[in-house]
């Protein structure tokens, strides 16, 4: 399974960026680096601006995809072993053809409370499948990507990303494919953000509206109603 990397960096986050690239190069992984810091800017990364959010940097990461599962994970979260997630994603894949996975995150919205689907006991030790992992570092496989790229989109109306994670979630459930995420590995990621909320909450409102009837479904089941994933497995 060839897996491509890709670290999204902003002002302030330079010291970790760096960090997490190169521990994941020492891990035999090849990693691309989206930046919006105009002040740290390495020849060998993709240097956006300070403009781009995170909508921006993740068209940069899907345009120069070409594997067959990207791995995204935002400068400020880090690990302490990144190899042993990357072998436990690949052999869980291999157990169960997840369309995303993902490590658990130390501090995210989307907590065991809000997204474990309960009623699916997955047979793997600290695996439970999740209504949405939380877009802070996660694996997507080339087909829900593909999905996502697939969209006739002008992305001019959105930003700050959010819904962003919301849209390939739906396409993985839409195409039978579990969203798992594994408790036995915790990243860490800082509380709060410096987003402007009402803007992102505005930007997501209006990507759900130019949503398909079943995405949209499949959208307020992963918001509202998470155990009713289960009939898009079956």
């Amino acid at each position: 399974m060839k897996i491509q990397c890709f670290i999204f960096s902003w002002p302030g986050q330079y010291d970790k960026a760096c960090a997490t690239e190169q521990a994941l190069i020492a891990a035999g992984q090849k990693v691309t680096v989206i930046n919006s810091d105009p002040d740290n800017t390495p020849g060998h990364w993709v240097n956006l601006g300070n403009a781009a959010y995170f909508t921006q940097q993740w068209l940069a990461a899907c345009q120069r995809f070409d594997a067959d599962v990207m791995f995204h994970v935002q400068a400020d979260a880090t690990y302490h072993d990144w190899p042993g997630l990357f072998e436990a994603a690949v052999d869980d894949f291999h157990k169960i053809n997840w369309g995303i996975y993902a490590p658990n995150v130390d501090y995210t919205w989307y907590d065991s409370a809000m997204c474990d689907v309960s009623s699916v006991k997955v047979s793997i030790p600290g695996v439970r499948m999740v209504s949405n992992p939380d877009c802070t570092c996660w694996f997507l496989h080339r087909d829900v990507i593909d999905k996502f790229r697939a969209l006739p989109w002008d992305w001019s109306f959105h930003q700050l990303g959010w819904g962003v994670d919301l849209l390939v979630c739906g396409y993985s459930y839409l195409m039978k494919r579990p969203i798992l995420r594994n408790y036995n590995h915790t990243v860490d990621h800082p509380r709060g953000t410096k987003y402007n909320s009402t803007q992102a909450e505005k930007e997501m409102v209006e990507l759900f509206h130019r949503c398909d009837t079943d995405m949209q479904n499949v959208i307020l089941a992963i918001r509202n109603n998470k155990e009713s994933l289960v009939k898009y497995l079956s």
